[in-house]
């Protein structure tokens, strides 16, 4: 018997597979772990195991349908950050479906999914390798980061699949607001059509307020060690998200000791503690196009409040420190992947063994 997590193709998906595999070996327990379950239908799966899917809806067939003929086993861990318009007559028969924020909850009972069987267990994160780092080892994992040449520069951090999903045309007018003179904006984001497309827009704001020359694109893949680089590197997290089904960035940047500045509207709100590990700010509805020509419904922050919460972190080093200091603490407390995988594990076992097990028979996985 074999505790197996499915990950759909999206990286952060498989960062939530793996920080939930992490944890479990942390118990005692080993999960194997498999990333793109688009793109590998052959996963060996025994009618004994335990699957744990991770992904969006979207992914329903490669998370729930495809290994259904194999076990009947299945814990669905899934997002929903926009409209769920198929699968929920079939989500609706299940009885517990999970998923990783308040708002991912109440969208899915918004189009139609009963939230009785709807149970939040959020990210986590093995913060014993998201951690701050001496500079000695932070200067050997960025030397092969495109990066400019840094000069005391203050910097603030986005990172994602794009950077105007994550804020980063809201952050732009706001650093333009403050008129600066030594800082960096640094945004990590993937090779795709909406990284790259957003980017010339990005480029394109930041040149008409004058800032063009404070950004700086990093585009492509790198290794868990150069992202944990990045974000030492960073004195700041600035991602007031547009939609964000739970904002797995956000903690790691916290468990860094970087505050982070985000905005109401979507999951990173609740991972947050506005004055503590950052600041929190207001949003209004927003909707807009990605590459693909689908509208997307979410939120874009206030550029004022968030110029204003910049500036507070911007001119007080001391306070810059406290907030990261409360920020690794609070993620310790709450999303150390370990108490999720004990949590998990309790509802592997409440939920697919107690109700046809005695008490004392417990699931013998595999260690």
């Amino acid at each position: 018997m074999k505790i197996i997590i499915l990950a759909s193709r999206a990286g952060a998906f498989y960062d939530q597979a793996q920080g939930l595999g992490k944890g479990l070996e942390k118990i005692g327990l080993k999960a194997e772990v498999y990333p793109k379950a688009e793109e590998n239908p052959a996963i060996p799966i025994s009618s004994d195991d335990v699957v744990i899917g991770v992904g969006s809806w979207r992914n329903w067939p490669e998370l729930y349908q495809r290994p259904r003929h194999k076990t009947t086993k299945i814990l669905p861990w899934l997002v929903s950050d926009d409209k769920v318009l198929d699968y929920v007559q079939e989500i609706n028969q299940l009885p517990c479906l999970y998923t990783t924020s308040r708002f991912c909850q109440k969208t899915f009972v918004k189009w139609g999914v009963k939230k009785e069987i709807i149970k939040i267990i959020p990210e986590g994160i093995d913060t014993d390798f998201w951690r701050p780092l001496p500079q000695k080892k932070l200067a050997v994992l960025l030397k092969d980061i495109p990066l400019p040449q840094l000069q005391n520069q203050l910097v603030f951090l986005t990172m994602g699949g794009d950077g105007t999903s994550k804020g980063a045309q809201e952050v732009i007018e706001s650093l333009a607001k403050l008129h600066l003179n030594n800082f960096l904006y640094l945004l990590k984001i993937s090779k795709t059509p909406d990284g790259l497309n957003n980017m010339k827009k990005e480029i394109s704001l930041a040149e008409k307020l004058g800032i063009k020359d404070q950004l700086h694109y990093i585009i492509g893949r790198f290794s868990q060690e150069q992202i944990l680089a990045l974000f030492n590197l960073a004195d700041v997290y600035v991602a007031p998200s547009r939609h964000e089904g739970f904002g797995l960035p956000h903690i790691q940047a916290m468990a860094c000791e970087k505050p982070v500045i985000t905005c109401k509207g979507t999951a990173a709100e609740e991972t947050s503690m506005p004055g503590k590990t950052g600041f929190v700010v207001n949003s209004e509805t927003f909707s807009w196009t990605n590459a693909s020509g689908y509208t997307v419904n979410g939120v874009r922050a206030n550029t004022q409040e968030l110029s204003e919460a910049i500036k507070k972190i911007a001119f007080d080093t001391s306070l810059r420190k406290k907030m990261g200091q409360q920020a690794r603490k609070h993620i310790r407390e709450k999303y150390e992947c370990q108490k999720i995988a004990e949590e998990f594990l309790a509802e592997i076992k409440k939920s697919l063994y107690d109700k046809t097990h005695p008490i004392s028979s417990k699931p013998n996985f595999s260690t």
